[in-house]
């Protein structure tokens, strides 16, 4: 079977994004957090860990922090509006969505706008 990986970068991920290093978790191929721990760079030398002695004592298969890897979208429609906000609210508003979502879609909020 092939294996399937989102196309994801490190540099995706906000700093507050929790990571797993459980590679015995049944479901690690589909899994964000083990992706985002397989894909951190050596010169990254802190991260967000989730205790693996907490989650090795439990049912892995329904673990309450499993993210898979498919895109998840929470606002749409909003393309324009953000493009007309001034620059120094629509950084704000983009920085308290990552911060809520660990993640903001780059069509809503492209990663080049406003810097």
């Amino acid at each position: 079977m092939k294996e399937r990986r989102p196309a994801v970068e490190y540099h995706m991920f906000s700093l507050q994004f929790q990571h797993c290093m459980l590679e015995a978790c049944p479901r690690s191929d589909f899994y964000i957090r083990y992706l985002a721990f397989s894909l951190a760079p050596p010169e990254r030398d802190v991260f967000l860990l989730l205790n693996p002695a907490h989650l090795g004592g439990q049912d892995l298969a329904r673990c309450p922090y499993y993210r898979d890897d498919a895109p998840e979208y929470f606002v749409s429609g909003l393309h324009r509006a953000a493009q007309n906000l001034p620059s120094a609210k629509y950084i704000l508003i983009r920085q308290d969505l990552i911060a809520i979502y660990d993640t903001v879609p780059d069509l809503l909020f492209p990663s080049d706008c406003c810097t």
